[in-house]
């Protein structure tokens, strides 16, 4: 039989165990409370972090586009850069293989020119030293004639052929007659007159003028 005092501590412990009973379930009780609200606020955090990363994500995606159509343009301007350059180029190679080709052109022209002007000079230096000898052949056959004419009007070109003066009828001595037979120098003939060689026109069989 249990005596009261056993009675007593047995009621003391299963009222401590019950106390302890409750205690531990209040606590466990309060532990859930605490679970569920964390895990909500973590689901609230988790769903703002979502928005904000979804709205970074967009921004950053928004950002990209904007950057590509950026790039988009420069490279067209580029392009339209390289196009413009490149046709200026090919312009400004056109106009220097004209003025090339005009240069080639002009010089060979005055190159033309050049030989047709040295040609032309040597020319004309040829005809001035002809006319120059020409003039000289005239001054001295001038001077031949005025020094004859003056020995014919001298009287020294006659021959008298042994006091003859038949001989010399029908001969006309004037200077107009003398420089008509320089004219006809080609029929003169050199003779011996008084042993000396000179020049002279056969008429009628003699040699009556001589030089």
């Amino acid at each position: 039989m249990i005596s009261d005092m056993g009675f007593v501590q047995v009621l003391r412990f299963v009222a401590y165990a019950i106390q302890r009973f409750h205690l531990a379930r209040n606590i466990y009780s309060n532990e859930s409370v605490d679970n569920e609200e964390e895990k909500g606020v973590e689901e609230e955090l988790g769903d703002e972090y979502k928005e904000d990363e979804e709205r970074d994500l967009q921004a950053l995606r928004k950002a990209v586009r904007i950057q590509r159509e950026r790039v988009r343009k420069v490279c067209l301007e580029l392009e339209k850069e390289r196009l413009a350059a490149a046709s200026t180029a090919n312009e400004t190679m056109a106009m220097i293989m004209r003025l090339q080709s005009e240069v080639s052109s002009i010089q060979m022209q005055a190159n033309q020119y050049q030989r047709m002007a040295e040609q032309k000079q040597l020319h004309d230096q040829e005809v001035i030293h002809s006319m120059r000898w020409i003039v000289l052949k005239q001054e001295s056959e001038r001077d031949i004639l005025e020094s004859q004419l003056n020995s014919c009007k001298q009287g020294r070109m006659i021959d008298w052929k042994a006091g003859d003066e038949d001989g010399l009828k029908g001969i006309d001595c004037t200077p107009n007659r003398f420089i008509e037979i320089w004219r006809r120098r080609k029929d003169l003939k050199r003779v011996d007159v008084d042993g000396s060689d000179v020049w002279g026109l056969e008429i009628t069989g003699n040699f009556y003028f001589h030089f």
